[in-house]
């Protein structure tokens, strides 16, 4: 944890006074340790002209499980005749732990509600009783404390959810009254020292009628069930009785449906239509009331006969031939090609002698019958 301690800035403090004035050095203690700082310093080293407040002091290092106590005192020094010496202050910041949420929001198919709890329905020990009143935003209770001896007063309150708002009372209804300090702490273990009355300081005129936000967290676990106790401090200056208030709480919590049931499976198909067919078909006998009698039921179906096809002849097997076959055949060819070369040069020569001896017109040949006998040139002649 870190602390941060902050001056007005040099325009806000010309503006409040502009008679020239040394910035006096102050005392800043982290409970019983103290660190003087030099303002005139850190000032000189501040941008000049710049409306931002000045860093005084700061400090780091700070254990967070352990609350500690902030005081910041002037300390005394010289200053020339007619100086004015001023401690400025504006603000103490500081950084703080707080747990991380595992959930990031919009959480899907969430659905977030808003609670708020009155201050009479959270936990109080010791048994004390709240002191009721009203005004124009509602009831509130308060914790008078008058010096308590032992146990102080504190509060706790459980519940689910991501986010919580504690609130205080209105302005207008904690007037003439002291706050206690109170030291609110989430599952017991993060703590944060929360100054009240300081915070009834800051409050403007204008918002004096609602209620006072004195401390919140969120963007923690929304499925854990936290719990928030707030104690009052034991740390009276002025030895004065505090009071403890309390208006409400506001609780921001989700909610997860159970996811929606499977859809139905879907309906089975229709009975296919009946068809005529070559076999008989079985019709479902009716449902009857109880008192009618059963009946028979018969149904006809018209069967078609189907036609019977002719049958196709069956084709002959052809006769197979061996190879005497082809070989008779062979001869036989040639025998016939002999002969009838045989008869035509038989016919052939037949018919030249004929066409000598006798010719076509009938007129014998003047050499008829003649024929050649010797070589000395004497004839015979032979009649044939």
């Amino acid at each position: 944890v870190a602390l941060y301690v902050y001056g007005a800035s040099e325009d806000a403090l010309r503006t409040l006074d502009p008679k020239p004035y040394l910035h006096a050095p102050i005392d800043v203690c982290l409970n019983d340790e103290c660190h003087p700082v030099d303002v005139h310093q850190a000032y000189l080293d501040a941008v000049p002209g710049s409306h931002a407040p000045v860093l005084l002091w700061s400090h780091s290092g700070l254990s967070p499980n352990k609350l500690t106590f902030v005081h910041i005192r002037m300390l005394a020094g010289e200053s020339p005749a007619g100086v004015l010496r001023r401690a400025t202050f504006e603000k103490v910041l500081y950084t703080e732990v707080r747990p991380k949420s595992p959930v990031a929001h919009p959480v899907p198919r969430g659905i977030y509600h808003e609670e708020t709890v009155l201050y009479d329905s959270v936990d109080r020990f010791p048994l004390v009783r709240w002191r009721t009143e009203s005004s124009a935003s509602g009831p509130y209770g308060s914790v008078l404390n008058v010096m308590w001896h032992g146990k102080m007063p504190q509060w706790s309150y459980s519940a689910r959810g991501h986010s919580f708002k504690i609130y205080g009372p209105p302005l207008e209804s904690m007037k003439n009254l002291q706050h206690a300090a109170q030291q609110i702490c989430l599952d017991h273990t993060y703590c944060h020292y929360v100054d009240v009355g300081h915070i009834y300081l800051s409050i403007p005129d204008s918002y004096k009628r609602l209620p006072v936000l004195i401390w919140s967290v969120d963007a923690i676990d929304p499925f854990t069930n936290h719990t928030i106790t707030s104690e009052m401090v034991d740390h009276f200056y002025d030895q004065k009785p505090r009071v403890m208030a309390l208006s409400h709480i506001e609780t921001l919590w989700v909610e997860i449906p159970p996811p929606p049931p499977p859809p139905p499976p879907p309906p089975p198909p229709p009975p296919p239509k009946p068809t005529t067919s070559s076999t008989p078909t079985k019709t479902p006998c009716p449902t009857l009331p109880s008192t009618a009698a059963p009946t028979a039921t018969t149904v006809f179906v018209t069967i078609r006969p189907e036609p019977i096809p002719e049958p196709k002849p069956e084709p002959k097997p052809e006769p197979e031939h061996g190879t005497g076959y082809h070989v008779l055949l062979l001869f036989t060819g040639a025998a016939i090609c002999a002969m009838a070369l045989v008869i035509g040069s038989f016919a052939s020569h037949h018919w030249d002698r004929a066409q000598h001896y006798m010719p076509l017109n009938g007129t014998p040949h003047p050499g008829y019958g003649a024929v050649e006998t010797g070589s000395n040139g004497s004839e015979e002649t032979s009649r044939l």
